[in-house]
């Protein structure tokens, strides 16, 4: 297992390495405008600031998931669809430890992703608030239980106190949670492409087909 997850992390790390670059680089800018539209105050940022914010979240919720699962490192559709996929039979391994060490890197690769996104996303909760408070509440402060601080920074301490003090036990079931179903949808698409490579002989993936099998 360590020869198997060995070879898929020099495999996969220049691919791990540019994404986590990328990602830091469009969430920091993201962050960036935001925290100024924050403070501004100012309507001629403001809509660029939700545009941003509303890409940062689905950059750093699903874009980081789906290209875990699509392009991450336990993905078999690289090994099922090349014409080499023959030279998978002669690797001395059982295939329950290739197929292990596939789906592990993969787990190390969304948690590489994940751990500084959550981090990036913490800075964006406040500024959240901001905008519902522009948008739906009219600029008017709404308390339902909970102390909003009247500060950008104050915030954010608010938050990571809710997640790591008073909410820790929530916080630890969702990332029990995150983490299981990532492997489980991980091993059903694995299955899916593993049908569509035995039953389906076409020469290019059809889409279509394979979304039906799914």
């Amino acid at each position: 297992m360590k020869t198997v997850l060995r070879q898929e992390w020099n495999a996969s790390k220049k691919r791990i390495v540019t994404v986590s670059v990328v990602l830091a680089g469009i969430m920091t800018f993201c962050i960036f405008i935001n925290v100024l539209t924050y403070y501004l105050n100012t309507k001629h940022v403001f809509g660029f600031g939700i545009l941003l914010y509303i890409l940062c979240f689905f950059i750093g919720t699903s874009g980081v998931v789906l290209f875990s699962l699509i392009k991450g490192s336990g993905n078999l559709h690289s090994v099922l669809f090349k014409e080499t996929n023959y030279l998978m039979l002669t690797i001395p391994k059982r295939s329950w430890v290739l197929m292990g060490g596939k789906i592990l890197m993969n787990l190390f690769e969304f948690i590489i992703y994940a751990i500084p996104t959550a981090f990036y996303l913490s800075f964006l909760g406040p500024v959240g608030e901001f905008f519902i408070q522009k948008i739906v509440l009219n600029g008017k402060t709404v308390n339902e239980g909970f102390t909003i601080a009247h500060s950008y920074w104050g915030n954010v301490k608010q938050l990571y106190h809710a997640v790591f003090v008073t909410g820790l036990g929530h916080t630890i079931q969702v990332i029990v949670f995150v983490v299981s179903m990532f492997v489980v949808v991980q091993i059903f698409l694995n299955m899916a492409f593993a049908i569509y490579a035995a039953f389906i002989k076409l020469k290019k993936k059809h889409f279509i087909l394979m979304a039906i099998i799914i």
